[in-house]
């Protein structure tokens, strides 16, 4: 317990290290993607993969949100689909739709 409360501080003092034989041999390390790889990543897999993903999902989303369609307009499967593929979705609107959105939603 005392060595999870001085962890959970942030720092492990020379002397709790030398009671835990564990933590001298203990290698940490953190691995961090690029937020705008991420960002291209989840635009691919949503927008640009949009077939598979629950029937144009998020294009409805953000056809609704960005491009101002009607909630009546985005129910209609061929329009979202023809509007889709005539006139795709791009990187800038789906940022547009990531920083507008309630990022508990998304």
């Amino acid at each position: 317990k005392q060595w999870y409360q001085r962890r959970v501080r942030g720092s492990i003092t020379p002397g709790i290290a030398a009671q835990n034989p564990s933590l001298q041999r203990a290698f940490t390390f953190t691995l961090i993607r690029n937020p705008w790889r991420r960002l291209y990543s989840a635009y691919k897999d949503k927008i640009v993969g949009y077939p598979a993903f629950n029937d144009y999902q998020y294009a409805r989303i953000i056809l609704r949100m960005i491009r101002g369609w009607s909630s009546e307009e985005v129910q209609n499967t061929h329009n979202v689909m023809v509007e889709v593929e005539s006139n795709p979705i791009g990187f800038g609107e789906f940022l547009n739709y990531v920083t507008e959105s309630d990022t508990d939603n998304l």
